[in-house]
């Protein structure tokens, strides 16, 4: 078997193993932003809980600050989310999303371990946390 097919073949599985996260049951989310934001993924990725519509728009308004570079306002937005529904994990990453623009690195990786001390397989977090890794290590090699 050649380096090239040991290689494909976890990809596939992994690719596999997200799109069926994808598509479990519940219901998607009710608006999806239509790219990733400083390379992260909308936290709402593989999430079943949806909350109402107004609360569905203040999150989208925030992450379209973040997308617009203001760090500082999305926060503010996703905090406000969280007052209301602290448990709410895309809320938690978004903050963490926040936080990584702004390149706190320490209290993203924070947010993000308490969502996967809770949610150990939330697909999100799991992406947010490598991307940190990967960031630090940028930032140190620097």
């Amino acid at each position: 078997m050649s380096n090239h097919s040991k290689t494909l073949i976890p990809l596939l599985f992994a690719l596999m193993f997200v799109i069926s996260c994808g598509t479990a049951t519940g219901p998607a989310p009710q608006v999806v932003p239509s790219a990733p934001v400083d390379g992260l993924v909308d936290p709402r990725a593989g999430q079943t809980l949806t909350l109402p519509a107004s609360v569905m728009k203040k999150f989208d308004a925030a992450w379209q600050d973040l997308a617009a570079g203001n760090a500082e306002l999305a926060d503010s937005g996703f905090e406000t989310i969280l007052r209301k529904h602290p448990d709410y994990t895309p809320a938690i990453l978004g903050r963490a999303a926040a936080d990584v623009q702004q390149q706190r690195y320490d209290e993203a990786m924070t947010k993000v371990e308490e969502v996967l001390a809770a949610q150990p397989e939330n697909f999100a977090a799991l992406f947010y946390r490598a991307e940190i890794e990967s960031r630090r290590g940028e930032t140190d090699s620097v």
